[in-house]
């Protein structure tokens, strides 16, 4: 109905006890009637106490009799308002010693408590200072606890505090929305956005609760935890309700759900309060909390009237209720300091017994160190004096070898001068026992002086090198012992020059080609040859002897071992082993192929080397 229609049913309107109204549909409408004794100021400010109202439309008659109306309300941006201000405020001029009749229009989808008060300017100013620092205190308490759990988690990343911090936060929204204030400082131009934020933060902050009691009080019961979900679930769906499809009747409802919610908990946490210590601080908040829930919420359904107490119970009741959870978790953190400066100690202790122990077996393993270090010590000199004793004797074999060695050089020099006449046979022999001296004579030069016999231990000296000269000169030494053996070099595809350690590879081709002729008949005849392939160079010796059986093939590189054929011929066994040592300290190898009755092949595969310095020794 319009105002001329209320106007027109004055009979309608009846006195009321209560300003509480619950929850309604429609409109409500409120006839006051106001006399202004002469004395009193003209101007006055009807002030509405319900910050959640959505609409407030005062009716009044000016001066020239026409119904004029002024609408104020959360609904309504704050920039329309005639003072900037979170309850509804309506500036009155009262006219003296006559009824002045003003009629108000009150429209919310909240629970509807109205608290009309008129006030002069001061007293309006007054009255805005003493709620402002009555909240402000309010607000700072939950901001301070806000404060206190997100650090508390930030540094101990215990849940508990974090869900004490969300639930400090939904707390906080819930106060300052509930009393206006996020739609005086921060929303006024947004009414639809202040509605949905305080939904949300009224609905969440019931599960957001359980999960802090889960949490702090560690709880496991399977029932307590499925309440929980069906409160996220319960919750979730209120808030799309509300803030999409606009089902009101949620509200009632959920008010309902939320009080069985909070007696649910408190039962619970009574009936565990001997078995968790916690409990019983978490259940000294619970309780005031729980019986100002209760009043808040037969207030909104209009079952109390709205006053200060009923008002303000359920700000000073959840207060109360954080305040003590802060406590609880105050005595927590002062629990696990205490666990920390206890772990702290053991820790100290057991890192002064660890260096006590410590300490100790350094003192014992510096001991057993010294003692290897003379032991080294001692067999280093055995080693120095072996060395020196090994010197020696080469020195002494090297000087007794050379005096016979020159008798017989200078000798078979006399009978070759002297065998002029002779048969070519007899010259013949007395050419290879002067090759045979001339050969060890330059052994006993090369390998058994005081500067070369250390060849095994010098290290690998590469140098360039000519492969053929090698080869031949392996030949012709190996041909001294028999002259019935034939020496045939194919080595069109071998490269001239390589690089390789000389020494060590003349040793080991001479060696090899004397084998090849000790081990194989008169009239055998041995193959010089190999290939180049870019990363290695394969060297082969073959002969066409008796070859070796599996079982002797087998065992070839095993020091000391010589065959069936090799008796009655000289030898130590050790030739095949040195030479491939000596190809594996050249990066090489060498690998031995044979069949019974079918000869013997020898491959020396020796990798490329490049060398700066271009030094040829053959």
């Amino acid at each position: 109905m319009g105002i001329d229609q209320i106007r027109a049913r004055d009979q309608l309107f009846k006195p009321v006890s209560s300003n509480a109204f619950g929850y309604l549909q429609g409109a409500l409408w409120i006839r006051i009637e106001i006399l202004r004794k002469p004395e009193q100021q003209s101007h006055w400010w009807l002030e509405l106490q319900s910050p959640m109202l959505d609409f407030a439309t005062l009716y009044q008659i000016d001066t020239s009799g026409k119904t004029v109306s002024k609408t104020m309300g959360d609904h309504i941006p704050i920039d329309d308002r005639e003072i900037d201000y979170r309850n509804p405020v309506f500036k009155l001029d009262i006219p003296a010693n006559k009824p002045y009749i003003i009629y108000l229009q009150l429209r919310s989808k909240n629970t509807l408590t109205v608290s009309p008060n008129f006030y002069s300017y001061q007293s309006l100013i007054n009255h805005i200072a003493i709620e402002q620092i009555f909240f402000g205190s309010l607000a700072s308490v939950y901001f301070a606890l806000l404060l206190n759990g997100y650090f508390l988690y930030r540094a101990s990343s215990d849940r508990s505090y974090g869900w004490f911090a969300l639930y400090s936060l939904c707390n906080l929204i819930v106060m300052l929305g509930s009393e206006g204030y996020l739609y005086q400082y921060l929303l006024g131009n947004h009414p639809e956005l202040n509605e949905a934020i305080l939904i949300a933060s009224i609905y969440f902050g019931v599960p957001t609760g359980g999960q802090l009691l889960i949490y702090y009080l560690e709880i496991k019961s399977r029932l307590f935890r499925r309440v929980v979900q069906l409160d996220w679930c319960v919750s979730l769906l209120a808030i799309i309700s509300l803030c999409m499809a606009g089902q009101e009747w949620i509200r009632p409802i959920y008010q309902g759900w939320m009080l069985l919610n909070m007696l649910f908990g408190t039962v619970f946490v009574f009936t565990i309060r001997h078995k968790n210590k916690m409990a019983m601080r978490i259940l000294v908040g619970l309780l005031p909390f729980w019986l100002a829930v209760t009043i808040r919420g037969f207030r909104n359904v209009a079952l109390l009237p709205s006053n200060m107490f009923t008002d303000d119970a359920y700000y000073i009741g959840m207060a109360l209720y954080v305040l003590a959870l802060n406590y609880a978790v105050s005595i927590k953190v002062k629990a696990l300091r205490k666990a920390h400066d206890h772990a702290l100690a053991e820790a100290l202790r057991l890192s002064k017994k660890n260096e006590l122990e410590l300490e100790e077996q350094v003192i014992q393993r510096t001991m057993q160190l010294q003692q290897a270090v003379r032991r080294v010590e001692a067999s280093l000199q055995v080693e120095r004096r072996a060395q020196a004793e090994q010197r020696e004797f080469f020195a002494t074999v090297s000087h007794e070898l050379r005096t016979p060695l020159t008798v017989i050089d200078m000798t078979a020099q006399n009978l070759e001068l002297d065998a002029i006449e002779a048969d070519a046979e007899t010259r013949t022999r007395y050419g290879k026992i002067l090759q045979a001296t001339n050969r060890l004579s330059l052994l006993l030069d090369r390998y058994l002086n005081e500067d070369s016999f250390t060849l095994m231990r010098r290290g690998v000296q590469y140098r360039h090198c000519n492969l053929h000269m090698m080869l031949d000169d392996a030949a012709h030494s190996a041909s001294i012992l028999s002259s019935s053996h034939q020496f045939v070099l194919q080595l069109d595809q071998l490269p001239e020059s390589i690089v390789c350690d000389p020494d060590l590879m003349l040793l080991v081709l001479r060696s090899l080609a004397d084998n090849a002729v000790k081990y194989t008949p008169a009239e055998s005849t041995i193959l010089f040859t190999g290939n180049h392939v870019p990363d290695h160079i394969n060297i082969v010796i073959r002969d066409n002897g008796p070859g070796m059986n599996a079982e002797t093939l087998s065992r070839v590189f095993e020091p000391h071992f010589r065959g069936k054929n090799s008796v009655g011929k000289p030898g130590s066994g050790l030739g095949l082993m040195l030479a491939r040592k000596l190809m594996e300290n050249q990066g090489g190898r060498l690998e031995v192929e044979s069949t019974e009755g079918k000869g013997c092949t020898i491959h020396l595969y020796l990798p490329v080397h490049e060398l700066v310095a271009e030094t040829c020794i053959a």
